[in-house]
């Protein structure tokens, strides 16, 4: 008899820095949203691929400018929020 052990899959969609970008070869003179929206694309193919359910935190600042890509998401999966900006603004400790 196999056991079933759950397993939660989170997705922290943050922004990137100019550094990261860098660091991860991302090109700079892309735009936020554009590599969001590819990167959650490709995000969904993968759990729809491996019919995963999972929740997706994203910071509200971002939302905003991804609203329409999160509506279809909301479709399969959680969004939760992750923070106004998730930087030092955010004070954490006091939330």
């Amino acid at each position: 008899m196999s056991k079933i052990i759950p397993i939660l899959i989170t997705w922290d969609i943050d922004p990137l820095t100019r550094d990261e970008r860098i660091r991860y070869g991302l090109p700079l003179r892309e735009e936020q949203p554009y590599l969001l929206r590819k990167s959650l694309a490709l995000a969904s193919d993968l759990t729809t691929e491996l019919d995963i359910h999972s929740t997706f935190f994203v910071t509200a600042s971002l939302a905003e400018e991804i609203e329409d890509d999160l509506k279809e998401l909301k479709k399969k999966h959680q969004i939760g929020c992750h923070g106004l900006t998730h930087g030092d603004d955010d004070n954490y400790a006091k939330l």
